[in-house]
Parts: structure tokens; C-alpha cells; sequence
């Protein structure tokens, strides 16, 4: 079974810290000058002969592991902030109802005149400020005038809550109108 302690996870950094600084030592060794002598580079310090080396390691460990137990454990790491929720990003959404925006008003004269009715789905474009920039027929009725009248209502009476990005910036978006009826009332 694996020991996954803080202590065991010292003592290990500090085998591992010893040995790498011990390497580096062994790298930064220039001249070598007999086969059990490393002279260092530093002229001043006292060569060291290999076999002490391995006591040299030895030493290391041990202090560390003295060092440990007069210190106690380290206290754990302080738990990271938690970050602020972003913004969910999300669509536009319509003010008051799309059935104020087609009024009897707004029927086509010519289609009126000829008792025409059909329905007609739009695809809107809806800009940052919340207002409609584009229109575009998604499924026609058959009837240009109504197809038109449609996309000219819902840009001139339309109004949106602009969608905005996880950054809670408003951008440009997409929303499929729900399809428009033009019915001609019983008279």
C-alpha cells in the first residue's frame, strides 16, 4: 500500500532535492584529477574524493529528515480563492409579445383586399442594442406581401434583451421567431 502522507512527500522532495543538487555539483565539476579525486573549480574549496560521496548523501538525507522531525509536519497550503462565477452566456429574449408587433393595422392592403391569409416563420437578427437588424424567411406563406410585411413588422415593433457572452458583454445574435398567422378577422 502506498504512503501518501505530507511526511512521506518530504522526505521524498528531500531525496530527490538532495540528489539533484548533488548532481548539479557533480555537472559543475570541471577537472578531474586522479580516478578516486574531483578537483572542483573553485580552486579555494577542498577536493573531494569519490568515495565520500555517498556519505555526503547519506548526511544530506539524514538532516532533513532531523530538520523534519524538530519542525513538525508543514502546515498544508492555504485552499486556493474560489474564482468569481462568470456570466452565463444566453440568447436574446423578446420584450412584451410578438403578437402586439402584427396588428390588423399592419395587414397588407393588397392581401387584405383579396381575403389573402397565410403564416410565415422568420429567422431576426438581433443586434447589441437589442434591436432587430435583419430579417430573413424561413418558411414562407406563399404570398410575398405577407412575407415582407412580416420581416418589415418585426424590424420596425421588435424589441430584445440583446444575448451576451460568458463575459456578460452583449453581442449580435440569432433567434427564430415563432411563426406569424395573418388571419383576417370574421366580419
Amino acid at each position: 500500500m502506498e504512503d501518501n502522507s505530507p511526511k512521506t512527500g518530504r522526505t521524498a522532495a528531500l531525496v530527490f532535492g538532495g540528489i539533484a543538487a548533488l548532481s548539479i555539483v557533480l555537472l559543475a565539476l570541471i577537472v578531474i584529477k586522479r580516478s578516486d579525486e574531483i578537483a572542483h573549480p573553485l580552486r579555494h574549496l577542498p577536493r573531494v574524493p569519490l568515495s565520500r560521496l555517498s556519505g555526503l548523501v547519506e548526511r544530506l538525507i539524514r538532516s532533513g529528515r532531523d530538520r523534519e522531525r524538530q519542525t513538525g509536519p508543514a502546515p498544508a497550503p492555504p485552499a486556493p480563492e474560489p474564482a468569481a462565477p462568470e456570466p452565463a452566456p444566453h440568447g436574446a429574449h423578446m420584450i412584451g409579445s410578438p403578437a402586439d408587433w402584427f396588428s390588423e393595422e399592419t395587414y397588407p392592403p393588397y392581401a387584405k383586399r383579396h381575403s389573402i391569409e397565410g403564416r410565415v416563420s422568420v429567422r431576426l437578427t438581433i443586434d447589441e442594442t437589442g434591436l432587430v437588424s435583419d430579417c430573413r424567411v424561413t418558411a414562407s406563406s406563399g404570398v410575398p406581401t405577407l412575407d415582407q410585411a412580416t420581416c418589415a413588422d418585426a424590424i420596425s415593433n421588435g424589441r430584445f434583451k440583446p444575448a451576451v457572452d460568458a463575459s456578460g458583454k452583449p453581442i449580435t445574435s440569432e433567434l427564430d421567431l415563432p411563426p406569424v398567422r395573418w388571419q383576417l378577422k370574421d366580419e
